[in-house]
């Protein structure tokens, strides 16, 4: 008898439970910068360089995000400074990633806040001639600045 009101009472949550769906990481959603679909793992873009952001919900979803006008998005091919030399085959990096498609990658002028250049004449040991190009985000930037460590003392301070 006991068995029974136990199954009585148990069998409507197995049958009305509620289905966990799980957040498919495999989407297909589309972005577009200005209509122009793009990959958004290849676009370093600068928050504040956003006017507008557009979500399309059918399907399996388009973002539109429209730029303000003044910004420029350049490929890092296209990337021009004064250090860089031409001749020399580049090795680029974007907050410390290594970027294996430079041609791919869009990054917003405004984004960039520091760029660093090393020429292989100065590392040690080196006979291939090559450039390497680090560049750090502005959004990078603001992180590492958020996550230093503060120091604080304890204790009376003495005139």
């Amino acid at each position: 008898m006991k068995n029974l009101i136990l199954l009585i009472l148990f069998l409507p949550l197995m049958t009305l439970g509620q289905e966990i769906k799980v957040h498919d990481e495999n989407n297909d959603t589309d972005f577009y910068i200005d209509s122009i679909k793009v990959n958004v793992e290849n676009v370093y873009l600068n928050k504040s360089s956003i006017e507008k952001v557009n979500v399309v919900k059918d399907g399996a979803g388009k973002i539109y995000i429209s730029l303000k006008n003044d910004v420029e998005l350049l490929n890092l091919n296209d990337l021009k400074n004064q250090k860089i030399d031409i001749l020399h085959n580049k090795i680029y990096f974007i907050d410390n990633n290594l970027i294996r498609n430079p041609s791919k990658i869009q990054i917003d002028t405004n984004e960039i806040g520091d760029l660093k250049i090393i020429k292989s004449s100065e590392i040690e040991n080196q006979t291939a001639d090559f450039i390497i190009i680090n560049i750090t985000t502005k959004s990078k930037l603001t992180e590492i600045k958020n996550d230093k460590k503060e120091i604080r003392i304890r204790g009376i301070e003495q005139n």
